[in-house]
């Protein structure tokens, strides 16, 4: 899923979301915790391409 496409199902994101640390799984970040609690992980990333890819967990 690229960044374009994330932005545009939530309608847009900050800045910070060009940087792999915003994508981390960590349930400190509020990010993080709406993609963790709805069963979502982020499983790669690669920035250069803004690109994202998430897994269910299990």
């Amino acid at each position: 899923m690229t960044l374009d496409q994330i932005a545009e199902m939530v309608g847009g994101l900050p800045e910070a979301a060009r940087k792999a640390r915003w994508w981390t799984n960590s349930a400190l970040t509020k990010q993080a915790r709406a993609w963790l609690y709805a069963g979502w992980k982020v499983s790669r990333r690669e920035l250069n391409d803004e690109r994202l890819t998430f897994r269910k967990i299990a």
